[in-house]
């Protein structure tokens, strides 16, 4: 009987994403083959796999990604599931999906041209759109499988144990928001006035962070100290919690605003132009979204930070890659202003052969990424976002943004937190969770004082 899904993907690759999907789908109530997350038991050969496809997949989620094309594996699944398809007359039977950002045009030839879902952004987005098709082609979703059935493979993967258990033991998560450490109460609309004449001061203004709008309108932080009072017409907006809309100009020019947003666009400027200012190179995502990153130094191959007052506490930001290569350190900051007034940091490695220019293969990009940083861990990602901060900090405890000639707001170096009432161990043995804490800035300076430079190691 046909009431099952066999999900094909590169083993050992993109596990972390299999296993993700197949727990997904287990949960809806699908029933799911797949080699890495065997809900059911028994040996996982070739064989057994034919005959999940011969006998019992309705449908067949090809992984596509870099790595997928290149696997002889992936491929030969691929083949013989299409030819499953074409002898039993399946409609729809195998159903592509795209795991990273792979162009579809290197997409196998069986399956190129499909409907097929993407994950590369966002896997909720792309589990969505596949859950649209499957619930089109009437998939049976109760299987005998759900919660039950993945909350059991969870609990045989990792051995949990029936001691441990929640404890009323506070706990510190450490978030990716740094916050601002004042933000200015006030925004300024400023329309010009005289739109022939020249208005001394103007040009040198619109170097910093500002929202133009026609009509020879802007948004900026403080113009009023700058220019010439009877050269422009200036109105306060407050950018408060609860103010979030205001009325600008007036008679028939008068319009709303949304300062927050306003806000949002001119606090992004500031990072650009601050990072620029700091001589960092600029990547941009194919999404738009644009991470900066430190340049290889001219007089060596690796660009070294200290980050403590301990001189052995360093962190390469730019090092060699497989030998000839180099990596890159990259930052992204989004500002954000509905629970606290931060930027939210997301962190990229990028590859280059010459120690500026970024490959322009996105799958290169990817692999390298998935090889090269395998083994780096919350210690070392946490060690690299505090030195390339550090870097960029000329007091050490923040990094100043100009927003104006004058003005400037500090985006402080330490990340914001939450405390958490609980946490998660062994009840008979509380002292286990002080011990083996390792996430903590205590655990990483400890390791920072052991630890060799590391100039030897990048």
């Amino acid at each position: 009987m046909r009431d099952s899904i066999l999900i094909s993907h590169a083993t050992g690759w993109d596990d972390e994403f299999a296993r993700w999907l197949t727990l997904q789908l287990t949960n809806l109530g699908y029933k799911v083959w797949c080699d890495i997350v065997n809900l059911y038991g028994g040996d996982w050969t070739w064989q057994r796999i034919q005959q999940i496809l011969d006998e019992e997949a309705m449908k067949v989620i090809y992984c596509f990604s870099s790595e997928a094309e290149r696997r002889d594996g992936c491929r030969q699944e691929l083949e013989y599931a299409s030819s499953v398809s074409r002898r039993e007359k399946l409609k729809r039977f195998i159903v592509p999906i795209r795991y990273d950002a792979t162009d579809f045009k290197k997409m196998n030839i069986t399956v190129h041209g499909r409907h097929t879902p993407d994950f590369s952004k966002r896997w909720n987005e792309g589990l969505s759109n596949l859950l649209k098709v499957l619930q089109k082609d009437e998939v049976p979703c109760e299987a005998g499988t759900g919660p039950a059935t993945a909350a059991s493979w969870w609990r045989d993967a990792f051995e949990y144990s029936t001691h441990k258990t929640l404890i009323q033991k506070s706990e510190t998560y450490i978030l990716n928001w740094y916050p601002l450490v004042e933000l200015p109460d006030r925004l300024y609309w400023m329309r010009i006035v005289d739109q022939l004449g020249e208005i001394p001061g103007l040009d040198d203004l619109l170097k910093y962070p500002h929202q133009a709008h026609a009509g020879g309108v802007f948004f900026l932080f403080d113009p009023r100290p700058h220019l010439h009072e009877d050269a422009v017409e200036v109105q306060e907006l407050s950018v408060s919690d609860r103010d979030t809309r205001s009325s600008v100009g007036a008679g028939d020019d008068k319009v709303e605003v949304n300062t927050r947003r306003v806000l949002i666009s001119l606090l992004r400027q500031a990072w650009e132009q601050t990072a620029t200012k700091h001589d960092l190179l600029q990547y941009e995502f194919s999404n738009g979204v644009k991470a900066f990153y430190f340049p290889k130094p001219p007089e060596s191959d690796t660009l070294l930070v200290q980050i403590g007052p301990n001189p052995r506490s360093k962190r390469a930001v730019v090092g060699v890659a497989y030998g000839s290569k180099y990596w890159h350190f990259a930052v992204q900051l989004k500002p954000m202003l509905r629970y606290a007034p931060a930027f939210a940091l997301k962190y990229h490695v990028l590859f280059s052969d010459d120690g500026r220019a970024i490959w322009p293969k996105k799958d290169h990009l990817h692999r390298a990424r998935r090889s090269y940083c395998r083994l780096w861990y919350n210690d070392k990602w946490r060690g690299l976002i505090q030195a390339f901060l550090t870097k960029l900090s000329s007091t050490g405890t923040g990094i100043d943004l100009l927003v104006g000639p004058i003005n400037q707001i500090e985006m402080s170096l330490l990340p914001m937190s939450v405390q958490s009432p609980v946490t998660y161990g062994y009840q008979g043995d509380v002292s286990l969770l002080d011990e083996e804490e390792t996430g903590t800035p205590e655990a990483f300076d400890r390791e920072e004082a052991a630890s060799e430079d590391e100039s030897s190691e990048d």
